[in-house]
């Protein structure tokens, strides 16, 4: 009887041991090669789509061009997303999401556009991802339209900078990592985050 007990919980234990293994993926399943040359964009989104389970909405007819992404090895499933976004970067889209859906749109309209909002002087939560982002900074020191028109050369060309007058604050769109950068400009900071 003793050793019918000892089989079972050794049985037992070999079960729930095996089931755990299966439920967690491998290294080499955390892992994925990446290397586009001259792919359609639409099929990168698919593959990035698949890979990462994001629902991902867009316009065939709008959000196109074609890509070469090379990469000599395997990279993080967790780092596709961000390589994702600056891949949409350079082709000059970004994504906004809405709820659990990811929107892929020209970067030129994420400013009129439901784009995460950040308020301060300082980047309390850097950004990897490189999404428009919109960046309220109020200012203590400085005039904000004076501020606005010295940092104007430095926003990207699908970006925006406004001095918003009654509460002397700028307004920012832009790249996350180009925000980054204006924002340790304007704070002073030595080593700001790059927000990528």
């Amino acid at each position: 009887m003793k050793i019918r007990r000892i089989w079972f919980w050794c049985l037992a234990g070999l079960l729930v041991w095996t089931l755990a293994l299966a439920g967690q993926p491998s290294e080499e399943e955390a892992l994925v090669s990446l290397h586009f040359e001259g792919v359609e964009l639409a099929t990168v989104i698919k593959y990035i789509s698949e890979v990462t389970g994001k629902v991902v909405l867009f316009d065939p007819g709008r959000v196109k061009g074609k890509v070469t992404v090379i990469a000599p090895g395997k990279i993080p499933k967790d780092q596709l997303w961000p390589l994702f976004e600056s891949i949409l970067e350079v082709q000059g889209y970004t994504t906004v999401t809405v709820g659990s859906v990811v929107k892929i749109i020209p970067a030129a309209e994420a400013k009129t556009t439901g784009i995460e909002v950040r308020k301060g002087s300082r980047l309390d939560r850097p950004s990897p991802r490189e999404a428009v982002v919109t960046q309220v900074v109020p200012l203590k020191y400085a005039d904000a339209q004076e501020l606005a028109r010295t940092l104007a050369p430095l926003v990207s060309p699908r970006g925006h900078i406004v001095a918003y007058r009654p509460t002397n604050a700028l307004i920012i769109v832009d790249y996350a990592s180009n925000v980054a950068r204006l924002v340790k400009l304007i704070s002073g900071e030595k080593d700001a985050p790059s927000g990528q």
